[in-house]
């Protein structure tokens, strides 16, 4: 078994008014068992605030809430449970690892909404076996 990681970045230029959302999914030549999600900015002085759902709509019940400022939401650093009507789940550090190691491999579909629309960047390490 070979394992390599993948390095991706983009720049959200989105909203989270808008209906349109960066869809990000795992790379197709790697049987992915971990994604390490960060948020940046541009410009350090700035704080980035953004959201990570597995659907397509913008709905803030089934999302991830990742910032590189503080966070004056509950903090659980945890991802989404299957219940969605119980609010938003936030993360006050700006990454999120997702870990799939012994229980299979990543299909997920990402859409990320940026908050604030001032310079947010957001990276992705794949990390799995090569096919």
């Amino acid at each position: 078994m070979r394992t390599t990681s993948i390095f991706q970045t983009f720049f959200l230029n989105n909203s989270a008014t808008s209906a349109e959302a960066l869809v990000v999914r795992p790379p197709k030549n790697l049987r992915v068992f971990r994604c390490t999600i960060t948020l940046t900015n541009e410009d350090p002085t700035q704080v980035s605030l953004c959201r990570i759902a597995n659907v397509s709509d913008a709905n803030f019940l089934s999302s991830v809430f990742l910032s590189t400022g503080y966070s004056s939401n509950t903090s659980t650093n945890l991802p989404p449970g299957t219940d969605t009507t119980t609010g938003v789940t936030n993360s006050s550090n700006s990454s999120i690892v997702l870990d799939r190691r012994g229980v299979g491999y990543m299909e997920d579909t990402f859409y990320i909404w940026e908050e604030n629309r001032n310079g947010t960047v957001i990276s992705f390490i794949w990390e799995g076996e090569v096919l």
